[in-house]
């Protein structure tokens, strides 16, 4: 960074465990550089058993925003002093403001995903069906953020059915508009996946060249995206299928240079230079 850390650099940061592979430090450094702001993000390591003592001295020592990730999302909650709508339906948290004292939790990954799926695939959720692989904190926040968009259904593919109930069960009360439901076997997906969409997967399968199960990219109609959020390997088996289909497809790295954005103008009041996040990513 050019401009030089004084008496009145604030301080930015993320929590995670582990955490010295994440990009955002670079990503919101940059973002602060480009907008002059005289700040610096730093990563944090946080073990788990060590979470409320962190949270507490980052509170001590007056930081001004951190953003959260694996496996702390939902596990910081307690010791937030509250939580923005978007943190509480999605049952997670990926960012936290100080505000007059207080850590305020909230959730930009989903709309982020929101963003991403406009800007990388010009996807518009309105009157759309999803089918979304997981069940966990990073799919909360996703369909919580579809639903919000107005997504005409929802169905979710898990490893643990009760899981993926729950979610469901959770998401109907609050967007009953949206039609919520869970696929129970191979062959109810086979009959429900020639009218999806958007294929969404939220879980980490691709990472090490998994794939995932029961699906058969060949049922998909030619206009349908498929999205991972996986995004390293930039390719994972999913998206390899889809190119070979010609079906549009796009991995998670909008997504995350997205909610990055979302999180730098909830922490500024400011709007980030614009591409500046992802050209810093485009540098490592």
């Amino acid at each position: 960074m050019e401009h030089k850390i004084n008496g009145s650099t604030k301080l930015y940061g993320i929590i995670g465990y582990p955490v010295s592979h994440s990009l955002s430090p670079r990503m919101q450094n940059s973002a602060f550089e480009s907008a002059a702001v005289n700040a610096v993000y730093l990563p944090f390591e946080v073990k788990p058993d060590a979470l409320g003592e962190a949270v507490t001295a980052l509170k001590v020592l007056g930081i001004q925003g951190f953003n959260v990730t694996i496996p702390h999302k939902t596990a910081i909650i307690p010791f937030l002093d509250s939580l923005d709508a978007t943190a509480e339906v999605a049952g997670a948290v990926n960012t936290v403001k100080l505000i007059n004292g207080a850590l305020v939790g909230y959730n930009t990954d989903g709309d982020g995903l929101i963003l991403s799926l406009a800007r990388e695939c010009s996807f518009e959720p309105g009157d759309k069906q999803v089918l979304m692989y997981g069940a966990g904190g990073a799919a909360r926040g996703a369909a919580a953020a579809l639903c919000r968009a107005g997504v005409r259904g929802i169905t979710v593919v898990n490893r643990t059915i009760e899981t993926a109930s729950e979610l469901v069960s959770f998401l109907s009360d609050r967007y009953p508009k949206t039609v919520l439901s869970v696929v129970t076997s191979p062959e109810m997906l086979t009959s429900s996946i020639g009218s999806v969409d958007l294929l969404l997967n939220t879980t980490s399968l691709g990472m090490k060249n998994e794939q995932l199960p029961w699906l058969k990219l060949d049922n998909l109609k030619s206009s349908a995206i498929v999205y991972d959020m996986v995004y390293s390997p930039a390719k994972t088996p999913l998206l390899l299928h889809a190119e070979r289909l010609s079906l549009c497809c796009s991995n998670g790295l909008g997504m995350l240079v997205s909610q990055g954005e979302l999180a730098f103008t909830k922490w500024t009041g400011l709007s980030p230079a614009p591409d500046c996040m992802r050209h810093a990513l485009e540098l490592v």
